[in-house]
């Protein structure tokens, strides 16, 4: 995937397209504090009945961190926008400029988001694939979804898992653009796997030869010793979900807050928020 370039226009628009996403978990959902000691803390709440039989809010810190060094700090590399808007970063590549504009602002950063990477307190909505707090889902479904969901063909955990997630079973092991596992022979396929036999998972990886021309290529991921049976959902939905949350092949975006697959993000963040950022690919 070929570099973009980054306008002071689209800079300043990325700026406020990422504060619109992330205004709600950030100011209401999470907190961050320094203490005493000099650490930094986050915390969050989960919703508790109360003694009057009314929902509460409980706030619990969950992860602290020692604040920088002073060298640290001093080495910190602040934004630095050049007025060229052909090339305004010189060359460096992408992962280079912090969507911090100082040290203070990047740690807190940081803290936050190994906060929101936390399944315990948020999760993606099954159906919008954004990040929510899980007290403000039902079965994994964000209040907006639920007023109003979106057809199931269009759910992000739909999409993703048709997409790029194959159950590995006879058919498809007959099927070369699918998998290519020197340890699943044919011959042992077609004698002892049944129809209806799950031998495992495989992930779908993309390399791009140019813009907008990606090839597919099939990995496995997992493998069931005894097989599963395609007609046991349950199991298999949660072996999904649990491919879906590995950061190895599905990762959250750090503008919009939807997961994608990790193929199709530039470093944090997704190319669709790199275009509306004005970076062409």
């Amino acid at each position: 995937m070929s570099e973009g370039v980054m306008t002071l226009e689209s800079l300043q628009h990325a700026r406020e397209f990422k504060q619109t996403k992330f205004h709600h978990l950030f100011t209401h959902d999470l907190r961050i504090d320094r203490l005493a000691t000099g650490e930094r803390v986050v915390s969050t709440y989960r919703v508790m009945k109360g003694s009057n039989g009314l929902q509460d809010k409980v706030w619990r810190q969950v992860h602290k961190q020692a604040s920088w060094s002073e060298d640290e700090v001093a080495n910190y590399p602040a934004y630095e926008v050049r007025p060229d808007a052909d090339n305004p970063f010189d060359d460096k590549p992408l992962a280079w400029y912090q969507r911090a504009t100082n040290a203070d602002e990047q740690q807190n950063v940081e803290l936050a988001w190994k906060l929101l990477c936390n399944r315990r307190y948020f999760d993606h909505c099954r159906c919008c694939g954004v990040l929510h707090h899980v007290d403000r889902m039902a079965d994994k479904v964000c209040e907006t979804c639920i007023q109003d969901p979106l057809p199931k063909s269009e759910w992000n955990d739909h999409y993703l898992s048709e997409g790029f997630i194959k159950p590995i079973t006879r058919d498809a092991m007959l099927e070369d653009e699918f998998i290519h596992a020197p340890h699943f022979h044919r011959l042992q396929m077609e004698c002892l796997v049944q129809p209806d036999s799950v031998l495992g998972l495989m992930v779908c990886t993309l390399t791009w030869d140019k813009p907008q021309h990606p090839s597919a290529n099939w990995k496995v991921v997992k493998q069931f010793s005894p097989p599963l049976s395609l007609n046991d959902k349950t199991s298999l939905k949660n072996e999904y979900r649990a491919i879906l949350n590995n950061r190895r092949f599905f990762k959250v975006c750090h503008d919009c807050a939807v997961r994608f697959h990790k193929d199709h993000m530039h470093g944090d963040t997704c190319d669709s928020c790199m275009e509306d950022r004005g970076i062409r690919f």
